[in-house]
């Protein structure tokens, strides 16, 4: 393999392990969720960045991609708003994560309790 080849592809490591966990928590088919749900085809599938037409596609047999399936998991189930994730955000989670893992996991902590 080339160099370029190598920078172009890099190993996957563990992070395909975690998307199919992610990806296994959504156990009913999209349009059983959505219709669990009471949502219209629009109001359910325009949040995570797909059309109607396009949403009609996936409840009729259309394979589902992991990243969209990951998507409907994190706003349907964890319901978790998309427009509410920026740059910084994910910059200052990630920096706390890698630099300050104890106040991470306290930080992490408490706001899954407040979830509940």
């Amino acid at each position: 393999m080339t160099s370029t080849d190598q920078k172009r592809f890099k190993p996957r490591g563990d992070r395909g392990k975690k998307t199919l966990a992610l990806k296994a928590k959504l156990n009913l088919s999209p349009r059983e969720l959505r219709v669990k749900l009471g949502l219209t085809q629009a109001e359910f599938w325009a949040p995570v960045g797909v059309s109607q037409s396009g949403g009609s596609r996936y409840e009729s047999g259309r394979k589902l991609p992991v990243s969209i399936s990951t998507l409907l998991h994190l706003v349907h189930i964890e319901q978790i708003d998309m427009s509410d994730l920026n740059g910084d955000q994910v910059l200052v989670g990630n920096y706390l994560k890698l630099h300050e893992p104890e106040t991470f996991a306290t930080l992490l902590a408490a706001a899954q309790a407040l979830k509940r």
